[in-house]
């Protein structure tokens, strides 16, 4: 993908402020997998315009290297975030896109945390295409109080939440915002 030139694939990379004819996917767009707004960060955090940022994020979902998990909605929930989170497709891509290695991922908890719910998000999302009846979310308020980090839905009205931890030692405080999901649902 960052040999072959854009103009095929997505017409709008070639129009972007910074084009390059073997476009490299920006390094900070590369490692915002798993979380909300990658293009805002990547605008403000480096020297990536928004229109070269917002094309190369459309050129990694045309390639299905990236999907966007919708936010979760209810009524009795409240100051909840509505972006959609950006996630890898196949999290094995996580080493190369981000340029570390197994030792790098497995020495920094973010991304060792990010890469297990990536894995999480990749086995569930076809088990429920496959099923029919249920739909993948994840969960922020605003200003990140809590956040859950997949919902699933069924059709019922059930709904499932799954905290991904990276813990051989998982406790209560782990399981606080799922908790708090449970008790503003069904209070």
């Amino acid at each position: 993908m960052s040999t072959r030139s854009s103009s095929g694939i997505s017409p709008d990379l070639s129009q972007a402020e910074t084009p390059d004819p073997a476009p490299q996917i920006p390094p900070v767009l590369r490692t915002e997998h798993g979380r909300r707004g990658a293009v805002t960060h990547a605008v403000r955090s480096s020297d990536v315009d928004q229109r070269t940022a917002t094309a190369y994020e459309r050129l990694l979902s045309q390639l299905f290297l990236t999907e966007d998990l919708p936010a979760f909605a209810n009524n009795r929930l409240k100051r909840l975030v509505r972006m959609p989170k950006r996630c890898l497709i196949e999290p094995a891509l996580l080493g190369r896109l981000t340029g570390v290695s197994a030792a790098g991922i497995l020495s920094d908890a973010d991304l060792l945390g990010r890469l297990l719910e990536t894995f999480v998000i990749s086995q569930l999302r076809p088990e429920v295409a496959i099923s029919g009846d249920a739909t993948l979310y994840h969960l922020r308020e605003e200003g990140g109080r809590r956040e859950v980090d997949l919902i699933v839905e069924l059709d019922d009205g059930r709904v499932i939440g799954i905290e991904v931890k990276a813990t051989s030692t998982p406790n209560t405080k782990a399981a606080r915002h799922l908790i708090d999901l449970r008790d503003a649902l069904w209070a």
